[in-house]
């Protein structure tokens, strides 16, 4: 629709509200979208898919009386699912008992969680840039000498990368790595049971260049 003629041939401006009216007619955004016009800029904010952030960039400029389109206050639902994904993962943790390289029966179960989530994050960030990995991390208490922490935290992160494997972890994705008491999981100046550090947790990292 093109901006209506003053019977004297000068082109009336639409307002703000019928622009904004056009656009959402147009571009018919997400129900978590707003979008608002001033002075011209197209303006939308909250969560929308990618496809639907691509549509407004190309074709928001196209609704008239848009100057501009401002989508810096968007979010992508990917992205915002992706960290969901991540922060799950961080919090993921396999405890052991003191001095054994396997976990108690009771836990088997997690390792299928953790498959099934590895697989999605890994689904999700696949079209990323930069590839990335899951590196298994085995940790000890501080009982025992350095030298035989560092062999269980690593017997720790294997064993765990086997479970992963066997849950349907794809191996070139996973990364083993034992830190024995080189990166605590809780504060160090913490009280209590030292189970948490008795463990293996999980982190997204970039993938190494071969």
């Amino acid at each position: 629709m093109n901006a209506r003629e003053h019977p004297d041939g000068q082109a009336e401006t639409p307002n703000e509200g019928t622009i904004e009216k056009r656009a959402i007619e147009m571009l018919v955004p997400p129900h978590d979208v707003t979008c608002t016009v001033k002075d011209g800029v197209l303006s939308a904010t909250g969560k929308a898919p990618s496809d639907w952030v691509r549509k407004l960039k190309d074709r928001g400029p196209l609704v008239p009386g848009v100057k501009k389109v401002d989508a810096t206050q968007l979010v992508s639902t990917e992205a915002s699912e992706t960290e969901m994904l991540a922060a799950a993962l961080k919090s993921t943790i396999f405890t052991f008992p003191i001095g054994v390289a396997e976990i108690e029966p009771e836990q088997e179960a997690k390792f299928e969680s953790a498959a099934e989530l590895i697989n999605s994050l890994l689904g999700k960030v696949a079209p990323l840039s930069q590839p990335l990995m899951v590196e298994v991390i085995g940790h000890t208490d501080t009982s025992g000498t350095e030298g035989l922490n560092m062999s269980l935290s690593q017997q720790r992160a294997e064993y765990a990368t086997r479970k992963l494997v066997e849950a349907g972890v794809a191996r070139r994705n996973l990364v083993p790595r034992g830190v024995g008491t080189a990166e605590p999981v809780r504060n160090r100046d913490a009280t209590g049971d030292d189970r948490l550090e008795r463990s293996v947790t999980l982190r997204l990292v970039p993938a190494k260049s071969n």
